[in-house]
């Protein structure tokens, strides 16, 4: 973020809510918000510093409102102002009801339907094939670049179209088995023949044996919502105007 002739970096923690904001040159703290569970602001060093709060949402200071695309939430009563426009499609019973009473773990960036973020969905992962919270990967490893950093890409169907493989891989031995978590936080996107960026898939797990095959028991992809992944913007306020949705989950 550019602000006042200065660089500034926007940390966030694993729901999108934006917590720093530091000075990219100097490491000098610009603002910091604290927020409970429901996303009400406890402390604010700097209000208006920036416009994202909680989630990742564009806070609104004079209604304490955050946008989250299709409606506003209110993190007083930590309910949605107006019923989700897609009703009970969304999954929720309560028309009002935000991310199915879950806030720590769910998150809902366009106002429709609640997600798991990624740190929910890897503990979910960890429960549905049986590794204990407790045991930690024993390795853990950057996939997909080359020496000087560069992304390495995959050639799709179309001649020049490429695909970015970002990834980390979490390698577990359990039971006598090894198991790699591979996560691709940005999915895979790549370039259509008029230049657009085109999402093939959003972000996702996939967990595998130490062949690469899919793991016994796993699904063939984890997907959440990923801060990371345009996709996850593409109906809010904050579009990028140039992402269009391809595929989606299984």
């Amino acid at each position: 973020m550019l602000r006042e002739g200065k660089t500034w970096r926007l940390i966030a923690d694993h729901l999108g809510s934006i917590r720093l904001v530091i000075d990219a040159e100097t490491g000098q703290i610009g603002q910091r918000i604290d927020y409970d569970a429901w996303g009400r602001i406890t402390h604010d060093s700097q209000p208006g510093f920036q416009p994202f709060g909680f989630a990742g949402g564009l806070y609104d200071p004079d209604t304490q409102l955050t946008r989250f695309g299709a409606r506003d939430y209110d993190a007083e009563t930590g309910r949605w102002t107006a019923k989700d426009p897609i009703l009970f499609d969304g999954g929720d019973s309560n028309l009002y009801g935000y991310v199915l009473q879950d806030p720590v773990n769910w998150i809902d960036p366009d106002g429709l339907e609640a997600e798991l973020s990624r740190n929910a969905m890897f503990a979910q992962i960890k429960r549905e094939l049986g590794i204990p919270n407790n045991v930690i990967p024993e390795t853990v490893k950057v996939q997909f670049y080359d020496g000087n950093k560069n992304n390495l890409y995959r050639i799709f169907k179309d001649p020049g179209a490429k695909i970015p493989l970002m990834s980390r891989e979490y390698i577990y031995k359990c039971n006598g088995k090894i198991m790699k978590i591979q996560e691709h936080s940005i999915g895979h996107m790549f370039k259509d023949s008029n230049g657009r960026m085109i999402l093939q898939e959003s972000g996702h797990f996939n967990v595998t044996d130490e062949d690469g095959r899919r793991y016994p028991g796993a699904k063939a992809h984890y997907y959440f919502k990923s801060k990371l992944n345009p996709m996850n913007y593409y109906r809010n306020s904050r579009s990028l105007g140039m992402i269009v949705p391809r595929g989606g989950p299984e």
